[in-house]
């Protein structure tokens, strides 16, 4: 049975989220960092790619988790 509140409960496979939330090198708003100044990849940005191994485009910088 659908209630109006359903479209505010998550469900598996609702929402990707990459790493990028929680690593170190300075996620902003509008989904740009220190590896990426013009912009996050979007499959870098979803989880589709992890960015623990090198990126193209990364200037050399990957994901570390913030300590």
């Amino acid at each position: 049975m659908n209630n109006k509140f359903d479209k505010f409960i998550w469900k598996e496979g609702d929402i990707k989220l990459g790493d990028c939330i929680s690593c170190e090198h300075k996620y902003q708003t509008g989904a740009f960092c220190d590896a990426f100044p013009g912009g996050i990849p979007e499959e870098i940005n979803t989880g589709e790619v992890s960015h623990k191994k090198s990126y193209p485009g990364d200037n050399g910088i990957k994901y570390k988790a913030i300590e």
